[in-house]
C-alpha cells in the first residue's frame, strides 16, 4: 500500500518495521519455550527476543528489496557486530528464496504502473555486438499524415489492430515526424467527429431549421389568407396634363438657393405634394405661359371663366355706332376756344353688351 499510493510514503522502513515485528515474535515464541536458554555445550545460552527483531528486519528488508547491502544498514544501525554472523545468514538465504518466486518491489512498481524500462540484459557474447539496429528493426512503419483521407485512415486502423500507437508525420515525402497519438485516442476523435453522437446534433440541427421554416411558412401563407382581396384594380392615372411634370419642376424650384439680382421667391401658404400643385400666384412662381392665377387643382380652368373672358374680350373690341357723338363741344362764346367734354356710353353699347353676354 505504501509502494502505490500517490503519496510519497517510502518503502524500506514499512518493510523494516514488518521484518522486525515477526522477528519480535519468533524471539517471543523461544524465550516462552526455553525460558531459562539453550545449552550449547557446557554453556547456557540465554535466548534475548530484540536479537531476533534485528535478524527479522534484516531478512525480510533482503527479501523484499533483493539486495544484500542491508545487512550493512543493521549494523550501522544497532552500532554493534554481535549478531553479523545470524544477520549475514538471514539475509543471504531470504534473498535467494526470493528472487525464485517474485520480483522486488521496485520491479513490481515499474510493472503495476506499466512505466517503461530496459529489458534484462543478455549473456555476454561476442556475436551480439557485430549486430546493428538495421538487422533487426521494422522497414514498414505504419504511419498516418495530415493530407490522410478517412478512408485511408480507416484502413491503417483495420489492417493493423495490434498496433497500440501510431507516428504523425509531416507528409510522405518529407517524413518528419510530428508526435504520435495512442490508438484509444485516434478512434475517440474519430467518433466525435462522424460518431453517432455527431450524427444526431446534425439530423438534430437539420430538423429544427426544417421547422423554423416550416413555421415561417406557415405564418405567411396565414398572412395571406387574412389578407381581404382588393375588388378594385389599381392603375396608374395617365399624366395627361402634365401635372406629375409640374410638381417636378416645382420641387425644384422650392429647393432653397440664393438669387443674385431679386429676393427670396415667394412661398405659398397651401401644401404641396407630388399629385398637384397651385402655380401662378405670383410672376416669381410661373414656370409655364399656361399657368394663371385661375387654374385649378387638375391644371385645367373653369368654363364660366372661359366664357366671361370671351364675352369681356370681345366686348373690348366692339367698335361705337356714333363715332362723333363721344366728345362734345362746349363753348360760351364765340371767341372763346371750344372745351372738349367725353360724353359717357350711351345706352345702345349696354344692350349690346347685355345681348353679347346673353348670346355668348
Amino acid at each position: 500500500m505504501c509502494s502505490t499510493v500517490p503519496v510519497p510514503s517510502g518503502s524500506f522502513i514499512p518493510v523494516f518495521k514488518i521484518g522486525a515485528a515477526f522477528g519480535r515474535i519468533v524471539g517471543e515464541l523461544m524465550h516462552m519455550w526455553f525460558p531459562t536458554g539453550m545449552r550449547y555445550g557446557g554453556k547456557v545460552a540465554e535466548i534475548i527476543p530484540g536479537g531476533y527483531a534485528t535478524v527479522g528486519a534484516a531478512a525480510f528488508s533482503g527479501s523484499v528489496t533483493h539486495t544484500i547491502s542491508v545487512s550493512v544498514i543493521v549494523f550501522e544501525m544497532t552500532g554493534q557486530i554481535t549478531h553479523i554472523i545470524p544477520i549475514m545468514i538471514a539475509v543471504l538465504i531470504s534473498n535467494a528464496i526470493a528472487s525464485l518466486l517474485a520480483p522486488s518491489i521496485y520491479d513490481s512498481i515499474i510493472l503495476i504502473k506499466r512505466l517503461p524500462y530496459l529489458p534484462d540484459l543478455l549473456p555476454g557474447s561476442t556475436g551480439m555486438y557485430n549486430s546493428y539496429v538495421e538487422d533487426f528493426m521494422v522497414r514498414d512503419v505504419k504511419y498516418i499524415f495530415h493530407s490522410m483521407s478517412y478512408e485511408q485512415l480507416k484502413a491503417v486502423l483495420k489492417e493493423n489492430r495490434r498496433l497500440q500507437s501510431f507516428p504523425l508525420v509531416d507528409s510522405p515525402e518529407s517524413m518528419i515526424l510530428l508526435g504520435s497519438i495512442q490508438r484509444i485516442q485516434l478512434i475517440q476523435l474519430i467518433e466525435a467527429q462522424i460518431g453517432k453522437e455527431r450524427r444526431l446534433q446534425v439530423a438534430a440541427i437539420r430538423m429544427r431549421e426544417a421547422e423554423e421554416k416550416a413555421k415561417e411558412e406557415a405564418m405567411r401563407k396565414a398572412e395571406e389568407r387574412r389578407r381581404r382581396p382588393s375588388r378594385f384594380q389599381v392603375v396608374p392615372a395617365p399624366d395627361v396634363l402634365g401635372v406629375r411634370q409640374m410638381s417636378e419642376n416645382q420641387l425644384d424650384m422650392d429647393r432653397p438657393h440664393y438669387s443674385p439680382t431679386g429676393g427670396q421667391p415667394k412661398k405659398s401658404i397651401l401644401k404641396k405634394t407630388n399629385s398637384f400643385t397651385l402655380k401662378g400666384f405670383s410672376p416669381f412662381l410661373s414656370t409655364s405661359p399656361g399657368s394663371t392665377p385661375y387654374t385649378t387643382v387638375t391644371g385645367a380652368e373653369s368654363r364660366i371663366r372661359l366664357a366671361f373672358e370671351a364675352i369681356f374680350r370681345k366686348s373690348a373690341q366692339l367698335q361705337d355706332v356714333d363715332k362723333g357723338s363721344s366728345t362734345q363741344a362746349l363753348s360760351s362764346s364765340p371767341g372763346d376756344k371750344p372745351q372738349i367734354i367725353p360724353i359717357s356710353p350711351t345706352s345702345s353699347k349696354k344692350v349690346q353688351l347685355v345681348s353679347k353676354m346673353w348670346s355668348g
